[in-house]
């Protein structure tokens, strides 16, 4: 009924049955996937008026988001692996698998949570995103840095004119493409 692809490894087509309205399956080595998209195999014989809603959770398994949905209109969707990198990293606990739920609801239902998700502004993606902006621009920074030390500048100094070409050549990327930190 389902398919699901991770960029860089093949399609998967196993997607285990919990009951006939919820399905999930698991994906491993999670912090090394950015993407994964998701499509029904039978978009044609999905039923009208019901949409195929996807959530995510990370290992343990139990808090859960809402991430989008299908339906025989919008057969695939592209979802970002929002990654948790305070919580993989925390207790050096092995947290490097999610599982994807899909649970089969009405309309009505999916209309509700796309409205909650504006209502809210979605702030469970947004900090979350930032958390994971902040991170990857900090050790962009420090491995920008680092990469002159050795120049003949002590390792302690760095002349302002390196922060300040690293800030507009983060400026230009983000320009260019405003989720190329993901």
């Amino acid at each position: 009924m389902f398919g699901y692809v991770v960029g860089g490894r093949p399609v998967q087509t196993t997607v285990q049955t919990i009951s006939q309205t919820k399905y999930f399956f698991q994906i491993e080595n999670a912090t090394d996937a950015k993407d994964v998209a998701i499509f029904l195999m039978d978009p044609v014989n999905f039923p009208i008026g019901f949409n195929a809603a996807i959530y995510l959770s990370w290992k343990p398994f139990t808090e859960w988001k809402y991430l989008g949905f299908l339906n025989q209109t919008k057969p695939s969707s592209i979802f970002t692996i929002i990654q948790q990198l305070d919580k993989t990293m925390a207790l050096g606990e092995d947290k490097n698998t999610i599982q994807i739920g899909i649970s089969i609801e009405n309309d009505q239902e999916i209309q509700a949570k796309v409205i909650e998700n504006q209502l809210n502004d979605n702030m469970i993606f947004k900090s979350t995103d930032f958390k994971q902006f902040a991170y990857k621009m900090c050790h962009n920074l420090v491995n920008y840095i680092l990469s002159f030390s050795g120049d003949g500048v002590p390792s302690n100094m760095v002349p302002a004119t390196t922060v300040n070409k690293w800030y507009e050549n983060f400026q230009k990327k983000l320009q260019n493409d405003a989720l190329f930190w993901k």
